[in-house]
C-alpha cells in the first residue's frame, strides 16, 4: 500500500482515513484521535472492534493476539492506544495484515521505529499550535449549528468560546443544549445564551471585575451571590481565579514581547484577551493588581488554617476596590 510517506493534518486525515488499513494517530488533542478513530469504524460496516491499551498488556500477548486469525474471517479493527510503550513497532510495518490496526498515543515516540511510522502508515498528527485553537472551534461552533438549522447573531460563537474554552467535547454538549432549548427558532442570540445558561468560571470573574470597574458594585455583589449560591467551591472559584486572573491582568499590562508572547502566556482565547481583558488591564493600575494579589493571598493562607467568613472579606474587598 502506498502510504503518504510525511506526518498529515487532521483534517486531511478524516478526508484520507477510508483508503488505509494501518493508521497512526498522535497528539493531546482526544477529540481529533477519536474522531479518525470513529470515521474508520464507520466505514467498516460489521469490523469487529478489539480495544487493546499497551499499559495493561505485554507486548508479546498485544502481537499474539493480532497473529490469530479471526476463525470465520470476518474483518477486525485493533485500536491500540498508548502503542508508545511496544519496543518492536516495526512489527505493524514489517507484516501484511488483513485487519485494519489503529495505533493511539497523545505523545510522540523517540526510536527509529516510530519515525518509520511516518513513512509506512497513515501518520495523523492530531495536535493544533495556540494560534490555531480558536479559529477551529469557532468553526466548530458555526458548523454544527449551521448543520442544524441555525443562523447566529453577530459574536455568538466567539461569546461560547469564551465560556467554554477550547474542549471540542464540551463545546459539542453546549451546541446540544442549544439545539434543545432553541427547537422553533431560526437565530441564535446572546440573550438565548444567557437563558440556557452557558457560562464558564472564568466568564463569571470577568463579569464581577468589569462592574467593580465601573464602580456598580451592587451589581459586583449580586453576581457574587450567584457564584455562591450555584457552585460547590465558591471558595475555590473566587480566591484562586481571581488571583490567576489579576496576574493575567498585570502580565497583559507589563508585556513588551508582542502578542505571540501574550497569547502563548496568557492560556485564554486571543478573542478573550483583546476585548475583556487588555481593557481591564488599561484600567487598573500595577500598584492595585498587587495590593488586590496580595489581599487575596492573604485570604487563601487563612482559609487552609480554619474557617472563617470569606463571603464577608470578599464582600468587603468589592466593596473597598
Amino acid at each position: 500500500m502506498n502510504y503518504p510517506k510525511k506526518i498529515i493534518s487532521y483534517s486531511d486525515g478524516v478526508k484520507r482515513v477510508q483508503d488505509y488499513g494501518l493508521i497512526t494517530v498522535v497528539g493531546e488533542e482526544k477529540f481529533f484521535r477519536d474522531q479518525i478513530r470513529n470515521k474508520k469504524i464507520s466505514l467498516e460496516k460489521g469490523a469487529e472492534l478489539i480495544k487493546i491499551d499497551c499499559s495493561e498488556m505485554d507486548e508479546s500477548e498485544i502481537f499474539s493476539l493480532i497473529e490469530n486469525k479471526d476463525l470465520f474471517g470476518s474483518k477486525r479493527i485493533f485500536w491500540i492506544s498508548n502503542f508508545t510503550k511496544i519496543k518492536k513497532l516495526n512489527f505493524f510495518f514489517d507484516n501484511t495484515f488483513t485487519d485494519i490496526i489503529i495505533l493511539d498515543s497523545d505523545k510522540a515516540g523517540k526510536s527509529k521505529a516510530f519515525k518509520e511510522l511516518e513513512q509506512k502508515s497513515l501518520y495523523v498528527d492530531c495536535s493544533l499550535k495556540p494560534w490555531e485553537k480558536e479559529p477551529f472551534a469557532l468553526s466548530m461552533i458555526s458548523g454544527f449549528l449551521s448543520k442544524s438549522g441555525y443562523s447566529l447573531e453577530d459574536g455568538v460563537a466567539e461569546e461560547i468560546y469564551s465560556c467554554v474554552g477550547f474542549d471540542p467535547y464540551k463545546i459539542f454538549l453546549e451546541i446540544q443544549k442549544i439545539t434543545l432549548f432553541n427547537s422553533g427558532k431560526s437565530t441564535i442570540t446572546r440573550k438565548d445564551l444567557e437563558e440556557i445558561g452557558i457560562r464558564g468560571k472564568n466568564y463569571n470573574i470577568f463579569d464581577i471585575v468589569d462592574k467593580v470597574l465601573e464602580n456598580k458594585k451592587k451589581d459586583a455583589l449580586f453576581l457574587m451571590e450567584k457564584v455562591f449560591f450555584y457552585e460547590s467551591s465558591p471558595a475555590i472559584l473566587l480566591i484562586s481565579l481571581w488571583i490567576s486572573h489579576f496576574e493575567s491582568i498585570l502580565y497583559a499590562k507589563n508585556n513588551t514581547g508582542g502578542e505571540e508572547q501574550l497569547f502563548s502566556y496568557i492560556k485564554m482565547s486571543p478573542t478573550v484577551i483583546k476585548k475583556k481583558l487588555i481593557p481591564q488591564a488599561n484600567r487598573i493600575s500595577n500598584e492595585k493588581l498587587m495590593e488586590s494579589i496580595n489581599f487575596l493571598a492573604e485570604l487563601d493562607v487563612k482559609l487552609r488554617k480554619g474557617s472563617f467568613d470569606l463571603k464577608y472579606y470578599l464582600e468587603k474587598f468589592i466593596i473597598d476596590f
